[in-house]
């Protein structure tokens, strides 16, 4: 509820978020009623959560960017409209019509709380808030959700699921004139990089591949593969081979020595 407070019923929201695989905690006035920062790497046990102190409780926090039972990370796009300029707050507006509809709550402050699941870790970026009204709660941070006092659900949607929501919000902030950090530091747009290896996080095309193959499909993904790392990241051939190798063991069926060699000389030598 929004304006008084069923301490049943937000004690009934946390056991669905930790039923669910999400750590929990009861807050007052958005401060926590526990030690909750453990919580961040490991998993709470059904002590932990049957312990929490949820009679002196106003309120309920979510701990972000930690994976469920499921593998998927909770994160929450927060537009925030306190003590930010008129011009942010239409910003912020505009950014979020560029974001996946989802589970929206309402904040004390009339702000709003955009709720995903992730498959990719979020990092919590708050750099963005004066310029365009919008956070990202991911890794290391906590969000005060409904049914706490102040808080409302705007819809019935559940959290939709995306890829990387970090991606997703700086795309919709490039979109809508921001200039995000992300959009103008990408590793093979800058001069002081070029002809260097590439350092980076793998994309997901890569990480996909690398699940391995099924039959008809082995010598495109292998050859993928095999490019990424020897022309992108300018691995030595025997590294390139070695990682095809552990590759080669998740495909359906696997291919032979030579087929393997083969394919790493097609993407190295054309």
């Amino acid at each position: 509820m929004s304006d008084q407070l069923d301490r049943a019923e937000l004690r009934a929201a946390a056991e669905a978020y930790f039923d669910n695989g999400f750590n929990v905690f009861a807050i007052r006035g958005k401060q926590p009623l526990a030690k909750w920062e453990k919580w961040q790497h490991e998993r709470q046990n059904q002590q932990e959560f049957d312990s929490l102190n949820f009679s002196d409780a106003d309120g309920l926090g979510v701990v972000c960017g930690t994976q469920n039972k499921d593998g998927l990370y909770l994160a929450v796009v927060d537009f925030d409209v306190k003590n930010v300029s008129q011009e942010a707050i239409e910003k912020g507006k505009q950014v979020l019509k560029e974001l996946p509809i989802t589970a929206i709550e309402e904040t004390p402050s009339k702000g709003q709380h955009w709720i995903y699941y992730v498959h990719h870790k979020p990092k919590t970026v708050k750099v963005y808030h004066n310029e365009a009204a919008i956070e990202l709660l991911g890794e290391h941070c906590y969000c005060a959700m409904a049914p706490s006092l102040g808080y409302k659900r705007l819809n019935d949607n559940t959290p939709t699921v995306v890829q990387d929501l970090e991606d997703l919000l700086y795309d919709a902030l490039y979109k809508v004139g921001v200039k995000a950090e992300k959009k103008s530091a990408i590793w093979f747009d800058r001069d002081e990089t070029a002809g260097q290896p590439y350092r980076g996080k793998e994309p997901n095309c890569i990480r996909e591949i690398e699940k391995g193959a099924k039959e008809g499909l082995r010598n495109e993904y292998g050859i993928r593969l095999a490019a990424y790392y020897g022309n992108f990241k300018q691995y030595k051939n025997e590294v390139c081979l070695k990682i095809l190798r552990t590759w080669n063991k998740l495909n359906e069926p696997s291919l032979n020595k030579q087929e393997l060699e083969s394919l790493l000389k097609s993407a190295l030598q054309g």
